[in-house]
């Protein structure tokens, strides 16, 4: 497992003198998720010297080094993987299970000897919503005749890939460029990617409200 950061829950929020007045029982998703997002900045930098220490530990080429954070107010649940159309996942796989307030990173990499860059994306469940999110991205090999592309998108559960199939996917992110963000029934996921050949990727999973 590779998590950053510490779990928040709605006793934390109520030790905040803002919220004292509340009971931890009062606390709301829509509140939990603000809070938290105002967290993230705390371990930002400890979750990216950690994917680039495991990019280290990879060695030269091209790779999507890969950051969720979760502030969405509940437990995100890996549900699957996308097929792997460029490359594969290094040594240590996406987390199982990623708590509120922490951050999860992981590693893709382009396939030894092949001319070929890292495009992949995973599918984790917001646990309890019946609602997941897909999380895509695309580094190409030649940076001088293509860029790097993300995108993310929040459906309904197991709606990938039997409602929308990976192939679809697959051109969604192709037509994507470097940020995304979707919302869909309280639930909102925005994400960004870097320029270079081993870019950051970085999803942020929230509540919101209309």
């Amino acid at each position: 497992m590779v998590l950053v950061g510490n779990v928040i829950t709605p006793n934390d929020v109520v030790a905040d003198p803002r919220y004292s007045h509340l009971k931890p029982e009062q606390v709301t998703r829509e509140l939990l998720s603000q809070y938290t997002r105002e967290e993230q900045v705390r371990y930002d930098f400890d979750a990216l010297k950690r994917i680039n220490s495991i990019k280290e530990e990879y060695g030269t080429g091209v790779s999507a080094l890969v950051r969720i954070y979760n502030a969405s107010g509940k437990t995100l649940t890996f549900e699957t993987q996308g097929p792997n159309w460029h490359g594969h996942m290094f040594k240590y796989p996406p987390d199982y299970t990623i708590l509120n307030g922490q951050w999860s990173v992981f590693l893709h990499v382009k396939t030894a000897g092949a001319a070929t860059g890292s495009e992949s994306s995973v599918v984790y469940t917001v646990d309890d919503v019946n609602q997941d999110v897909f999380m895509g991205w695309g580094v190409p090999w030649n940076q001088s005749e293509w860029s790097s592309k993300v995108y993310t998108e929040v459906n309904d559960r197991n709606h990938w890939p039997s409602v929308t199939s990976w192939d679809s996917m697959y051109t969604k992110i192709n037509a994507s460029k470097k940020s995304s963000v979707s919302f869909f029934n309280g639930t909102n996921c925005s994400a960004s990617i870097g320029d270079d050949t081993s870019p950051v990727v970085n999803y942020l999973a929230a509540f919101y409200t209309k």
